[in-house]
């Protein structure tokens, strides 16, 4: 494109041709490919309502794009690392990290977390430390080296993980013994799980995330959250602080409670 500005790998800068181009920073973002449609189905859109139409969750409202939610296997419950194959990777709309296409030996495709510089090769490329590991490996706690940066780790047994699945967040593995493994996350939490619990070699991709700039209020619009105003600028009936005067009345919260001076519990240390 002639309005680029940087020829970055991972990035894209603008030139200032319009106004909504002038500060605008976004990912480079691998070639589009037709999504598995086993592995995906389509997600409404609630605009923040229930099933009686109650507004739940203010400042949402209609997305401009249709969003299809793939079904990752994080777990490695279709084939392990040794028996998959890496194809390609996919932007998945519902993450900020990329996905990755796998088949195994009787093409049978799955999704998972891409990680961080995967490359196309065959799963089982060695590592100095532990034979047949690379990034991407979904293995037992245990069998980590001491120092080495995982993601995508579970909390319980079964369960699908929740911790470091941001994109370019990564967990540590700092030890081990016979019954639990201590990991610090992302947030320089320590952590003890079960040792046997399942987590994956590297740190997920789209390291450059917290780089983006959206450029203008209409790149909100089409991710679906909708402008979001003060109280006293809303009308007395939309908000308890709302109406041209206030008559002296202490600022209050949407719900009518007091929003200032108010007596706080103090954290325990």
């Amino acid at each position: 494109m002639r309005n680029l500005k940087s020829k970055n790998n991972f990035i894209k800068k603008y030139k200032p041709v319009i106004n909504s181009l002038r500060s605008r920073i976004i990912l480079r973002y691998p070639k589009k490919l037709l999504r598995i449609k086993n592995l995906s189905y389509s997600i409404k859109n609630h605009a923040g309502r229930n099933n009686t139409g109650t507004i739940t969750c203010r400042h949402r409202g209609s997305r401009s794009h249709k969003r299809f939610y793939r079904d990752l296997d994080f777990q490695r419950n279709i084939a392990p690392f040794s028996l998959a194959s890496f194809l390609n990777t996919e932007v998945d709309p519902n993450r900020t990290a990329n996905i990755a296409r796998y088949y195994t030996k009787v093409f049978q495709y799955f999704y998972s977390l891409a990680p961080h510089k995967i490359e196309r090769k065959i799963q089982g490329t060695r590592y100095p430390w532990r034979k047949y590991l690379r990034d991407g490996d979904t293995v037992p706690i245990y069998q980590l080296p001491t120092g080495s940066s995982c993601f995508s780790i579970q909390k319980t047994l079964n369960a699908n993980p929740i911790f470091a699945r941001a994109a370019g967040s990564k967990a540590t593995f700092l030890s081990a013994n016979q019954d639990k493994a201590i990991i610090r996350l992302p947030s320089k939490k320590i952590i003890t799980v079960d040792r046997n619990l399942l987590a994956t070699i590297g740190q997920p991709s789209n390291i450059f995330k917290n780089l983006t700039v959206k450029g203008k209020a209409g790149v909100n619009r089409w991710l679906g959250f909708r402008p979001t105003v003060n109280g006293i600028s809303m009308n007395a009936c939309d908000h308890p602080n709302g109406g041209n005067t206030k008559g002296g009345i202490m600022p209050k919260t949407k719900w009518g409670k007091q929003a200032k001076f108010v007596a706080r519990k103090k954290k325990k240390k």
